[in-house]
């Protein structure tokens, strides 16, 4: 399993420095990207392109799942963030992660897909 995580560091969610990489059999296998409060839509996508993007093509992942909490919207009284406007601006960000190699053969998989709740 590869864990992924962009928080606003270190109050969301109390962990998630960039050095916690896992432990054991699970080490390297846990990518943190803190964040000071602020960043906008514009941050979020490069942070998707630049870091997960490379990061879970190299890991071919059989599954994706994504878990999108609220605090990164820009409503959010706690977050402190300034993104993402609408729901299409986060389909926007994990769009290419229907266009990720299945495991092991190199192949798309148009079947893989992301569900966008709308707040």
């Amino acid at each position: 399993m590869l864990y992924f995580s962009t928080h606003q560091y270190p109050y969301y969610p109390g962990t998630g420095s960039v050095q916690e990489i896992g432990r054991g059999a699970g080490q390297g296998y846990t990518v943190n990207v803190p964040l000071r409060t602020g960043p906008g839509d514009a941050e979020y996508l490069k942070i998707f392109q630049k870091i997960l993007k490379p990061v879970a093509l190299e890991f071919k992942p059989d599954i994706v799942m994504l878990s999108a909490g609220f605090d990164i919207y820009f409503k959010d009284p706690l977050g402190g963030c300034r993104s993402p406007r609408r729901a299409s601006d986060v389909s926007r960000g994990f769009s290419w992660t229907s266009q990720m190699p299945a495991a092991g053969d190199g192949l798309s998989s148009p079947s893989r897909g992301v569900i966008t709740l709308r707040a």
